[in-house]
């Protein structure tokens, strides 16, 4: 059986009738999304359960606004970005823009 593209008809030509158009991509994401589920392999679920967790993941929730606000007000102007490649400035002018 030969697969035709959403947007195409069976004759080639491309579908102008929008009802039309959207059935059918409602009709390829409902078969996309909706396909029995299968189990994960054994070997997969093994690996799993022996896995360890890593200690060095930080687990903490993020920081509020106020601390994200206090920390920016603390940042000195002039200063070499950090890891993230962010300057400080950036990150003062947008706390100023919010306020």
């Amino acid at each position: 059986m030969e697969r035709e593209s959403p947007g195409i008809n069976g004759e080639g030509s491309q579908l102008s009738d929008q009802v039309y158009v959207v059935s059918l991509w409602k009709e390829h994401f409902c078969n996309l999304l909706n396909r029995p589920l299968h189990d994960p392999p054994d070997v997969l679920v093994t690996e799993a359960e022996a896995a360890v967790p890593d200690a060095d993941i930080d687990t903490r929730p993020p920081p509020t606004v106020l601390e994200t606000h206090r920390a920016a007000r603390r940042i000195k102007a002039g200063k070499a970005p950090g890891a993230c490649g962010i300057y400080p400035e950036y990150i003062r002018y947008i706390q100023l823009c919010r306020h």
